[in-house]
């Protein structure tokens, strides 16, 4: 549940404690710094919402799946680029095809 910009969330750490309330700034636990680069099948990494990225894998749609846990399917017109809907909201996404994930970041 989100309030007032946080994520709270119950979880149980396999402890003897059991299930916890855990609040999470949904924007500090990952950053631009924590992805890795060197082995992206992206370009451009990050990109804008409003414009197209390449996914360096044949193709048709993927989906992606923000922080939050919205999912939102993208189609490929050709050559494997995608066009990101203007009203995408910003951070950090994971792409899901297959069993494959790719971390992609979304600026506005």
């Amino acid at each position: 549940m989100m309030h007032q910009g946080m994520l709270y969330a119950s979880a149980n750490r396999n402890d003897s404690k059991g299930t916890e309330l855990y609040k999470i700034d949904p924007n500090s636990f990952l950053t631009v710094s924590d992805i890795e680069h060197t082995n992206s099948s992206i370009w451009p990494n990050p990109v804008r919402a409003g414009q197209s990225f390449r996914y360096l894998k044949d193709v048709t749609n993927i989906t992606l799946v923000s922080s939050f846990g919205q999912m939102t399917t993208l189609y490929s017109d050709t050559e494997n680029t995608f066009y990101l809907p203007e009203t995408i909201s910003s951070g950090i996404y994971t792409i899901l095809h297959g069993t494959t994930k790719t971390k992609i970041i979304i600026e506005q």
